[in-house]
Parts: C-alpha cells; structure tokens; sequence
C-alpha cells in the first residue's frame, strides 16, 4: 500500500481523512484493517470476471454472489446499494462488512455515489465509533466510467458528508493500473486545491425557526403543517419557494439545516422511500448531535413502516393524519422554542 495523496476534512471537531491510496484490495496488510469494504456490480451480476474487484475476491475465496443472496440489508430502492452481513477477517481481507454499489443503470454511476454513502448512514449513527471504509474506483472499472469523473463524485459526496461529522475517520480510495493512478492522482490534487481556496463558511446564527422536511408528494399535508406554524409565529424554511437551484443541492440544503432551529421531518410512507428526505434526516442528525437543543422534531403523520434509525429519535404521533393532533404537536414546538401559542 502507498498513500498518494491525501484530504483533511475538518467537521469542527476533528480532522477526517480521504486518502487515495495504490494498492490491491484483496491483498490488504491485517495492521491495516478496515470495517467497510465497498464493490460495486453491475445490477443483479457478480461475475468473477478477471478485472474485477469482485474477481479478485472470488479468487481470494469470498464469493460476493453468496454473499448476495444472504444480504444483512438490501438498500437498492433507495441508495443503490445492499450490505452484508458481517463477516470474519481473513488474511489478506481484513474488513467485517462489504457493501455492494449497484445502481440500476450503470451509466448513472458517478451521479449515483451519494446513495453509496447514503447507504453507510444507518450503519455510521451519530456518535457510534468512527470507521475506516475502503472503495476502489466504484463504477470505474467493468462498467467503464472514466476515473476523473469517478473521483470528483466520491470527494464532492465524501467531504459533504464527513464535514458534518459522520462518523468516518478514514475513507480510502484504492487505484491500481497506472492509467487509473495518474488520472486519479491529478484529479485529486485539482479537488484539493479548488477546495482550499474555496471559503466554504455560511453565515453565523439562524435565519428560521423551522426547517420542514416533507416529502414533494405530500404538498397537501406540508402545506397545512407549514400554515400551523406560522400561525404560531414560527419563521418556515420550504425548500420549494426557498433554495436557489443554481447552487449546489446538499450544500444547499446543509446551509438551510444549521440556520434553522429546528427540523419538522413529516414523518409518511413518501418521505421515507424519498433519497431527499433521507438525506435532510441524516443532516439533521448528525447536526443534531453537537447542538445543545435536540434538532430533529419528527411527526408521524401517516402510518409507514419507519426505517429503524429513524426509531432511535423519538416523534409526535399525529395518526392517521389527524389534523387536531397536528396543531398540538406545532403548540409544543412553538413552546419549545419560545413561542406563545394562539
């Protein structure tokens, strides 16, 4: 293994790393162990083929179709990826876990990274201990996408991600042929340098009360929840009339998410088959964890089958999408947050 180069990300109290890294993934030191090995497939085809990364475990005796079919957790509807269960390190495979990218078209691969670590986030809770995960160039490979390319999405996902604190102390990205390396290696030093003469900082303070959190399917229903609070004095952030589309979606919405009191996740079947919604959730959790109010009020507006990290924060019950109950979960918001309630 040869560290080639490397990116600090900052998340305000510690320094992550993202290293690009030469070396070979089935053949990785055991004082080097990682907890997340990352492949990536075509749909449905886990070929050993020869150029592979999946090849090279097969070769290594970890058949990744096996693993397929005894999956822990099977995420393609929503992040384009399943993980497995875990596993025993072995000499030379050093990792508990393999999560498996495996978007449905491969041609939307490098547009697809964010559901690879979107994917990792129930895995990665706030506060759990930080991880090591390795990848190679995913997509790269058998599905033929150009390692420039590849290499913009992962940093752009990673450094969003890891700049809110998600709980990844390493991300290693593995290159192996020389043509891979050089690309890599140059398109990495590029997004160092962009990234250090960017500012990156957003205003100090809070610019609204509420950030709603809604499914688009559910304009209805965000409506009303919005009126109620404004009836109750509270600033509404609604993504629909407030985010500027020539900017940067995820910094967007990471801007909106810190300069917001709170985060009203209406909780319904949509929202949480939506990638958007997942990813306002997971922000506000991870923002969440260093405020000194909690941030997240969900509602459970409409019956669904939540998600068990979504479990682990507690919710207003409004069921079945009573709309009494609603206006008593917006009193004990407003109360929280100092308001008087009409």
């Amino acid at each position: 293994m040869e560290i080639l180069d490397r990116l600090e990300v900052d998340d305000g109290q510690q320094i992550r790393f993202i290293e690009l890294v030469r070396g070979d993934l089935t053949d990785i030191p055991s004082d080097h162990a990682i907890d997340i090995l990352v492949v990536s497939a075509l749909p449905n085809d886990y070929s050993p083929t020869s150029s592979s990364l999946i090849g090279g475990l097969h070769s290594r005796g970890l058949s990744v179709a096996a693993l397929a079919q005894d999956k822990d957790v099977d995420l393609r509807a929503t992040s384009s990826s399943w993980m497995s269960r875990a596993l025993d390190p072995r000499p030379g495979l050093p990792f508990r876990r393999v999560l498996c990218f495996e978007p449905r078209d491969p041609l939307e691969g490098p547009g697809r990274v964010g559901d690879l670590f979107r994917a990792l986030l129930p895995f990665l809770p706030p506060g759990a201990v930080d991880a090591t995960i390795a990848m190679p160039l995913v997509t790269a490979g058998d599905a033929r996408r150009e390692p420039e390319a590849v290499i913009e999405a992962i940093l752009e996902a990673a450094t969003q991600w890891l700049t809110f604190g998600v709980p990844i102390a390493r991300l290693q990205v593995f290159v192996r042929s020389n043509d891979s390396v050089r690309a890599a290696t140059e398109a990495f030093r590029r997004w160092r340098t962009s990234t250090s003469d960017a500012s990156g900082e957003s205003g100090a303070g809070f610019e609204q009360d509420v950030f709603l959190s809604y499914s688009h399917r559910d304009t209805v229903d965000a409506d009303f929840t919005r009126d109620a609070l404004a009836e109750r004095g509270l600033s509404v952030f609604v993504d629909r009339v407030g985010l500027d589309p020539g900017v940067a979606w995820q910094r967007r919405l990471s801007d909106a998410v810190r300069n917001s009191r709170r985060v009203l996740a209406l909780y319904t079947p949509n929202y949480v088959k939506s990638r958007a919604c997942q990813d306002e959730w997971h922000i506000s959790a991870h923002v969440g964890r260093r405020a000194v109010h909690p941030v997240l009020f969900p509602i459970l507006f409409r019956t669904t089958d939540l998600p068990d990290y979504m479990r682990t924060i507690h919710y207003e019950s409004c069921l079945e999408a009573d709309r009494a109950k609603m206006r008593a979960a917006c009193d004990k918001l407003a109360v929280a947050l100092g308001h008087r309630v009409p």
